[in-house]
């Protein structure tokens, strides 16, 4: 049985419908177009989480990892290379990084803050190996900046 949505939520849904919202951490360039039914798949991650998706639009469930000071703060993905889209419901940015074969070292692709949540940009796609949660973690490995 569905709980019924709330009047707030209601009324967010209806006004997607009748025109996208635009998401992201990133840029305004950067940001993506999101419909009602990612909406309500975005509404999966738990609140202090950082939840991740394979496919656009939070659709097929990468991911689900506190994001809480104190917690462990670098996490390597099980599956790399299939991050596609986010949602940052913690305290702390999310770095993602990706190793940099040439350069023998992690490089952070892109950062999401708070709050943070959408697709990444195309040319980002399925390229996140390893999440760092806040800019205090240790990241054996990483490029210098």
């Amino acid at each position: 049985m569905r709980t019924p949505l709330k009047p707030a939520v209601k009324m967010l849904a209806a006004a997607m419908v009748a025109a996208p919202l635009i998401i992201g951490a990133g840029t305004a360039a950067q940001a993506s177009t999101t419909t009602v039914s990612s909406l309500m798949a975005y509404g999966d991650c738990a609140a202090n989480y950082f939840c991740s998706w394979r496919d656009a639009g939070g659709s097929s469930m990468l991911t689900a990892h506190p994001n809480l000071p104190g917690n462990q703060g670098v996490y390597y993905m099980t599956e790399p290379d299939k991050l596609t889209s986010f949602y940052n419901r913690g305290t702390r940015d999310v770095l993602l990084m990706d190793w940099n074969a040439g350069r023998g070292c992690y490089e952070r692709i892109y950062t999401v803050g708070p709050g943070g949540w959408g697709n990444l940009p195309a040319a980002l796609n399925d390229r996140t190996d390893v999440l760092k949660f806040g800019y205090e973690s240790s990241l054996p490995g990483a490029c210098p900046i």
